[in-house]
């Protein structure tokens, strides 16, 4: 229960200090520090909850790595609207996220699950969230910035 409810406090800490370093540096700057912030400290994370495994170790875990990630997070979702044409915000908002969380958050238990059965790496949860990080990162370069866009 911890967890959750920690992961719940980080989460609002994350959104407000996205949403005000996303104000000052641009969107397209807090996604990217936010996204390879979580690159960085990932496997760093992985290794010392594999290490520890105590519930303190979980939510140290959790909460380091939600603070860093929420930031940007919260700041993907406000660049989501800005970037699509007002015409088409609510239906390519709509698609995008569905696409998102059908095709990441429905297969990601299984592929994670598979990637520990045939490596035998516990660590591969960790792989798993750098190599999409970087992928998101590369997509994130290629954004325009839309901090100062009028919407």
């Amino acid at each position: 229960m911890v967890a959750p409810i920690v992961m719940g406090v980080i989460a609002i800490v994350g959104a407000l200090l996205g949403g005000v370093i996303s104000e000052r540096f641009g969107r397209r700057h807090t996604m990217i520090v936010s996204r390879l912030l979580v690159i960085a400290l990932e496997l760093p994370m992985f290794l010392y909850v594999s290490h520890e495994r105590t519930v303190t170790s979980l939510v140290v875990m959790l909460a380091v790595l939600g603070l860093v990630g929420a930031p940007g997070a919260v700041t993907g979702v406000t660049a989501m609207s800005e970037i699509f044409p007002r015409q088409l915000r609510a239906a390519g908002i709509s698609l995008a996220y569905a696409l998102t969380v059908t095709i990441f958050g429905g297969t990601t238990q299984f592929v994670i699950a598979w990637l520990v059965g045939v490596t035998g790496n516990p660590l591969a949860p960790a792989y798993y969230v750098i190599a999409s990080s970087v992928v998101s990162v590369i997509a994130m370069v290629m954004l325009r910035e839309t901090r100062d866009a009028k919407i």
